[in-house]
């Protein structure tokens, strides 16, 4: 399995599967902890400043020493990246892309339409107030640059008031 971004949805969701026995892991994403991620993240206070794949790595093995964890220092964004990223990612089961860069998910998006494997895109949107996950399959049409190309058509609807009592 392969993780995209390590933030928010990425990296819980990394602890889950290991703890539920996923015995390789991929991790994928150049930012550090940073004071920001504190509230929602598996990382605490003594964390800032670190690798995410470095932290999260530690936090995968002391659930499940037996899990192979793979940290390729490759940037998806990176064209010239292509030929390693294959060689690292290319034949996992699944890509978990949960990264806060459109960029990002787009030049994941691409790589796994053109080799051909599944990725699920998962994101929660800015302040919880919702979230989108789309699975992009080898064998049904559409994918995650598709539906971001249809959502910049649409309006943009104001915000409601979450004023409460």
């Amino acid at each position: 399995m392969v993780f995209i971004g390590l933030g928010s949805v990425g990296a819980p969701v990394a602890l889950a599967l290991v703890q539920a026995g996923v015995g390789r892991v991929t991790l994928i994403d150049p930012d550090r902890f940073s004071i920001q991620n504190v509230s929602r993240h598996p990382g605490d206070l003594r964390d800032l400043g670190r690798e995410k794949t470095v932290l999260m790595a530690e936090r995968i093995q002391a659930r499940n020493p037996g899990v192979r964890v793979d940290r390729p220092t490759l940037d998806v964004c990176d064209p010239a990246a292509a030929p390693a990223l294959q060689e690292a990612i290319g034949e996992a089961d699944l890509w978990l892309v949960s990264t806060d860069d459109p960029a990002a998910n787009l030049a994941a998006n691409r790589l796994a339409v053109s080799w051909g494997r599944p990725a699920l895109f998962v994101g929660v949107f800015e302040g919880g107030t919702g979230g989108e996950i789309f699975l992009r399959s080898p064998d049904r049409p559409g994918c995650y640059g598709c539906l971001a190309a249809f959502r910049a058509r649409l309006p943009r609807l104001p915000r409601a008031d979450r004023a409460h009592d």
